[in-house]
């Protein structure tokens, strides 16, 4: 039965105004809220005790929780059971919190009911990390004020201001701290919400007046936004006693919104008045009736300012490229542009101001202030121009704003001007490169459509892009290099056709690179391995504004495919086991497996070659791969079928395990097909190196092989005169990987074995090659696990160590191709033991892959704990393959009758 107080099913019961002590000593730890959504969050390593408290809120009430304690604690309420989480491992996660404190330890947790009807809610006090000791705890509950929380916010009426509203009222809570998401920054102090209901089209104009703190106001579309904190509008003019005045144009259908009056301190006193205006936007104010630049001689519309108008388009706005512009007014102008034209927008500013441009290409862009190119980058005084193009097949009308840092405004003169976009401004208008004939070219005049980073794209959203298309034949890939000059950073990204792939707002890239730098050059390839021809754009980007110097050279190369490059081209399947030599050198890197659903996320990056082998049904793939020249990492990678192409792949297996750059390094797979039938795949080599070399695959397709188990007498080998094998004699050690004797005839779990290592704790590893990853873990688990320890026969896997006289020793026996080689631990103990003699044999079967414990002797202390431990209470018993994914298990933690003196087991494959 779970005590009282450990979880929400069985909490203690406090009341509404109550007080309660305890400890978490020696309560279980049963939440871990770094998993948890809207909580203070303990460490992910935290082992912690934790009590749970219940108390009994009434509707608009506010309960004031306040544990205090002497140790490192976090405290959270939580407003039902299912938001307490669900039992995983042991312990409670996926808690959804309500409120949470971490620091100051002893501050209040605090929560507003806003339901209908009385609600049980969970105090829950935990520790950082291992914290816990005594506590106590008081709840202080009562009815919240009018305006308290959005759900009771207080009527704002345009034209009827309120005065002398406050803060500090005893029913007035901290509700809305912290910055939200378009908020005004505000701390932990009291807040109060008001409701007014703003007509479409019109401004709202709010202003708050503060005495004696430093208000800050944000505005909130709906009452569900103001659980999220996320804001439409905020001010926040420094200073104590300094007004803010916070506007919002309603582009949308009328409705209620909330302001939220806070405090940047957390300690709020004095008052404020609050008042509000709705005002009907003039021409040029807002995007849905902006100045028409089209109607006006030349274009050109003089002695603008944005003095008078509303802030109504500050911020950053969507997609990170409109031009940064905080609280100052600003005005809209609109141009009609033709089918495949651009418009240009220029501002000339008076002296002493300092416009910023964007540029939006619909109404309800231009109302979501998501931009299609913006600029701040003349400064004070100086011009702004800015272009977007119409990639359409229609006229379109863009929209510029004008804005600025200074909530005084400005003068200016603005001109917009519709024309002809140049060849490759954009995809649809990209003139041909053909491979073999370069191009030398400038984007300096050329419009930035393209400022979407996309999946695959590289990174470049400020400068100036031009198009080329270029077609790749069947059977062929394409390279492309890209010089730049000029001092600019070029980037390089290539989308397939048609050209509305490169307009598209989910933009996908199949190839990108952007790592020449400054005045570099960048390359990209690609292959159609296909029967068709595949049109491509290239698009040249520029990570910021080009200067007018900006020059490069573009050249397309095209090549046929050569065989192996791509799983397409892997030509004749391998039907039986076969030994193959390859070379990265001279390969492409074509996949990228990291992220990729079931493949090895490392070392995946580099030059890559690809194998078709068919697995008949009921048969085992073993793949050894090692590099035979140079110093370098190689991967495999498994997909099923013969294609791996496009930007997402999914692996049925991948090996990378031993990440070395030591000569000879390799890595094993292994992959069953238990069905019926035969089944494809495609096993490709890969590396990260960028100067891999030359390496072995080595192909096994036989049976699917596994080890039955089954127990022996001893038949120990004389090990006089055996090999001492060094790394072995100490606490926690493991031997170097050492060859196996020359020609020994050898298969482990059906993949040829050349090396073995051991470790000090009861197990032998056999190895496919040198090097390999080796392991001498004291932490015995189950059989099988993917996890190091893999390829292991675990005679007595436990935390052992060497007793007087202790060694670890070889020999081979017998007469090829029936030898039998042994490796022998001597005189080990138990660590923490105290006088346990084990000696333990490992012998492996040439020709017949047989492996057999032998357990020469093992004599247990004068005490029940070590003759259990002697028994296997401790330890785990059994064999599993190299790379983890199969073995056969005696025993794992489990007193067992056949480990002791004389007996052993035989696993037969």
């Amino acid at each position: 039965m779970m005590a009282t107080g450990e979880n929400c099913s069985s909490p203690f019961v406090i009341g509404a105004n109550d007080t309660a002590s305890g400890t978490t000593t020696d309560g279980g730890h049963d939440f871990l809220f770094s998993s948890s959504a809207g909580c203070t969050g303990s460490s992910s390593t935290s082992t912690a005790p934790d009590v749970v408290y219940q108390v009994a809120v009434p509707t608009f009430s506010r309960v004031t929780a306040t544990f205090t304690t002497t140790w490192d604690s976090i405290a959270n309420i939580i407003t039902s059971v299912p938001n307490c989480g669900a039992l995983d491992g042991g312990v409670f996660r996926g808690q959804v919190c309500a409120s949470g404190r971490d620091t100051p330890d002893n501050a209040p947790v605090r929560y507003v009911n806003t339901s209908g009807t009385t609600q049980n809610v969970f105090l829950v006090l935990d520790g950082w990390g291992s914290g816990n000791g005594a506590y106590s705890l008081s709840t202080a509950t009562g009815p919240v004020g009018a305006g308290d929380v959005c759900e009771n916010a207080v009527p704002l009426t345009a034209g009827m201001p309120l005065m002398g509203e406050a803060l500090n009222a005893a029913d007035i809570g901290p509700d809305y701290s912290g910055s939200g998401s378009g908020c005004a920054s505000s701390a932990a102090g009291n807040d109060k919400v008001y409701s007014i209901s703003i007509p479409s089209g019109q401004r709202l104009v709010v202003s708050v007046t503060p005495t004696g703190f430093d208000s800050s106001l944000s505005l909130v579309d709906g009452a569900s936004a103001c659980a999220t904190r996320t804001c439409v509008a905020n001010a926040n003019a420094s200073g104590t006693g300094t007004a803010d005045t916070l506007t919002f144009f309603n582009s949308g259908p009328t409705r209620t919104f909330f302001l939220i009056v806070d405090s940047t301190s957390s300690t709020t006193s004095g008052t404020f008045d609050i008042s509000a205006a709705l005002q009907t936007p003039v021409a040029g104010d807002v995007c849905t009736s902006p100045t028409d630049l089209t109607a006006l001689p030349m274009n050109t519309a003089r002695g603008q300012s944005t003095t008078g108008l509303g802030a109504d388009y500050s911020g950053s706005g969507n997609g990170a490229v409109c031009s940064t512009a905080s609280a100052g007014p600003d005005a809209v102008y609109s141009l009609v542009v033709p089918a495949g034209a651009r418009g240009v927008f220029t501002v000339t500013p008076d002296a002493g101001f300092d416009p910023s441009l964007s540029i939006a290409v619909s109404v309800a862009d231009c109302n979501s202030r998501t931009c299609a190119v913006g600029t701040n980058a003349a400064g004070a005084s100086a011009a702004e121009t800015a272009s977007a193009s119409n990639r359409t097949t229609a006229p379109t009308t863009l929209f510029a704003y004008v804005d600025s840092t200074s909530t005084a405004g400005g003068q200016f003169d603005i001109v917009g001007i519709a024309e002809p976009s140049p060849l490759g401004d954009y995809c649809g208008n990209a003139p041909v490169l053909v491979p073999g004939m370069p191009q030398t070219g400038t984007i300096a005049n050329y419009t930035n459509d393209y400022v979407l980073t996309g999946t695959n794209c590289s990174s470049a959203v400020a400068g100036q892009d031009r198009a080329y298309q270029v077609d790749v034949p069947a059977n062929s890939r394409l390279s492309i290099t890209l010089v730049a000059d000029g001092g600019y950073n070029p980037v390089l990204n290539l989308v397939d056709g048609p050209f509305s792939n490169c307009d598209s707002t989910t933009r996908v890239c199949v190839a990108n690179d952007n790592t020449g730098g400054t005045n570099g050059t960048d390359v990209v390839s690609i292959a159609n391995p296909g029967a068709a021809t595949r049109p491509l754009f290239a698009i040249i980007d520029s990570t910021s504004a080009a200067p007018a110097t900006a020059s490069f050279q573009i050249t397309a190369a095209v090549t046929m495919i050569a065989a192996n490059d791509l799983c397409e081209s892997a030509g004749a399947p391998i039907t039986a086991s076969a030994s193959l030599m390859g070379d990265l050198s001279t390969a492409q890197p074509d996949y990228n497996w990291s992220g990729q659903a079931g493949c090895t996320s490392s070392g995946t990056t580099g030059r890559d070659l690809a194998y078709t082998i068919v697995i008949p049904g009921g048969q085992q793939l073993s793949a050894v791969v090692q590099s035979t020249s140079g110093t370098w990492d190689p991967s495999l990678q498994l997909v099923d079928g013969t294609s791996c192409g496009g930007s997402t792949q999914t692996c049925v297996g991948g090996r990378n395990a031993l990440v070395s750059t030591a000569a000879g390094s390799g890595e094993a797979l292994q992959f069953t097909n238990p069905g019926t039938t035969s089944r494809t795949v495609s096993l490709i080599v890969d590396t990260s190196t960028t100067t891999p070399g030359q390496f072995a695959l080595q192909i096994v397709l036989g049976p699917i092989v596994n080890y039955a188990a089954a127990p022996i007498m001893s038949a120990c080998d004389d090990m006089t005169g055996a090999t001492a094998l060094s790394g072995v004699t100490g606490d926690d050690v493991t031997s170097a990987v050492t060859a196996l004797p020359s020609g020994f005839a050898f298969s482990y779990f059906g993949v040829p074995a050349t090396h073995f290592s051991a470790s000090s704790n009861g197990f032998v590893q056999i190895h496919h090659l040198a090097p390999s990853l080796t392991s001498s873990t004291a932490f015995n688990a189950s059989i099988p696990d993917s996890a190091t320890p893999n390829g292991l026969i675990a005679a007595l896997w436990d935390d052992l160590n060497v007793g007087t006289g202790a060694s670890g020793t070889y020999n081979t026996f017998g007469m090829a191709p029936n030898r039998r080689f042994t490796f022998q631990w001597a005189n080990y103990t138990f660590f923490g033991g105290e006088s346990e003699q084990l000696t333990i044999q490992v012998q492996l079967h040439e020709t017949t892959n047989l492996v057999e414990v032998h357990y020469c002797s093992l004599v247990p202390a004068m005490t029940m704990s070590s003759a259990a431990r002697t028994s296997g209470g401790s330890a785990t018993v059994g064999v599993e393959s190299l790379d983890g994914s199969r073995g056969t298990q005696v025993s794992t933690n489990s007193v067992n009758p056949g480990i002791a003196t004389g007996g052993g087991y035989r696993f037969t494959p």
